[in-house]
């Protein structure tokens, strides 16, 4: 459930919040049909590789343009970095932000 959140665009909290609430919800129900529902994937639609690989490289040229034009944040840990995104309306995951930093610091 969690990876399904994250490749939808919800940030890696609001993703665990939302799979762990939805998990929790199957799990009260009681009854095993509902956990063949949620193993079967059946609760949010997968979108398409091509899909996921345009939404992340949009995400990624958002951070990058962040970088570029806050050059001393590249020094900060990957949540600092992540909190400030947020803070700018920028929604990521703390892994492609990882992934950015992780290339700005290869080719530097």
């Amino acid at each position: 459930m969690f990876v399904r959140y994250l490749h939808s665009g919800l940030p890696d909290r609001d993703a665990k919040l939302k799979a762990m609430a939805e998990v929790k919800g199957y799990l009260s129900a009681g009854s095993s049909p509902s956990v063949r529902v949620l193993s079967a994937g059946s609760a949010q639609p997968v979108r398409s590789t091509q899909e996921s690989s345009v939404q992340l490289s949009g995400a990624k040229a958002s951070i990058r343009a962040y970088l570029d034009a806050n050059p001393d944040v590249r020094q900060l840990s990957i949540n600092q970095v992540l909190s400030l995104l947020h803070d700018r309306g920028i929604r990521t995951s703390r892994t492609t932000v990882a992934e950015v930093l992780r290339e700005g610091r290869k080719s530097a």
